[in-house]
């Protein structure tokens, strides 16, 4: 029963080195030590780990999927060499560099605004792209459902109040950011990214557009 649930999963080169083989309880341990001795080396597998990292595909854009495909890989990978007795701080200060130019650059600089200490960790990297990530998935969601909830509201005939109002807020110079008398976009006080998203969902304020009084984009 063992010797046919791994031959399930053999293909390839795995597949035909034990090719010929019966499948009996005495061969079982015979396929084992082919296989290990075929496939087994760890230098291999450490190697091709690191190949597959170097591979990954860059993420060029905003969308959350590609993003996520890129965090999952990196941390597969890592987690694999982790298996393997390889811990990250071997070999963190070169695949850092890689990882930041896999991710779009907002969160390479969000990475090099929250990282303390001289030498950069893995594991610190991976944790702020995972909190961005999670951020980002939940601000879709929210996003998501205030499209639904909008929709589900009937249309009500304007009154002169409403559009005075209206003209009025689309009007206001009041920054979202530091409440100076100009507007969001024009504002120049320093802050991180992370602070610049807080403040605008604080104001209702949109992310595209900057300005207040709705949260679309």
């Amino acid at each position: 029963m063992k010797f046919s649930y791994l031959k399930s999963y053999l293909d390839g080169p795995a597949a035909r080195a034990i090719e010929g083989l019966l499948v009996t309880k005495g061969n079982y341990q015979s396929v084992v030590d082919i296989l290990h001795d075929h496939f087994g080396e760890k230098q291999k597998i450490i190697s091709k780990h690191m190949d597959e990292l170097l591979r990954i595909p860059p993420c060029n854009n905003e969308k959350i999927c590609p993003l996520r495909f890129v965090y999952d890989k990196i941390n597969t990978h890592v987690r694999g060499l982790k298996a393997l007795g390889i811990d990250s701080g071997q070999y963190g200060s070169l695949l850092i560099p890689v990882i930041l130019s896999r991710v779009p650059n907002e969160i390479a600089l969000l990475i090099a605004e929250h990282t303390q200490s001289d030498i950069w960790s893995i594991s610190d990297v991976l944790e702020i792209i995972k909190n961005e990530i999670e951020a980002r998935e939940m601000m879709d969601q929210l996003q998501t459902a205030d499209v639904k909830d909008t929709k589900s509201i009937k249309p009500r005939q304007g009154t002169t109040s409403s559009f005075h109002t209206k003209g009025e807020l689309s009007q206001r110079q009041s920054c979202c950011y530091c409440d100076g008398n100009h507007s969001t976009v024009d504002c120049t006080k320093e802050h991180d990214v992370l602070a610049k998203r807080a403040l605008l969902k604080k104001h209702w304020g949109c992310f595209i557009c900057l300005r207040e009084g709705h949260t679309q984009g």
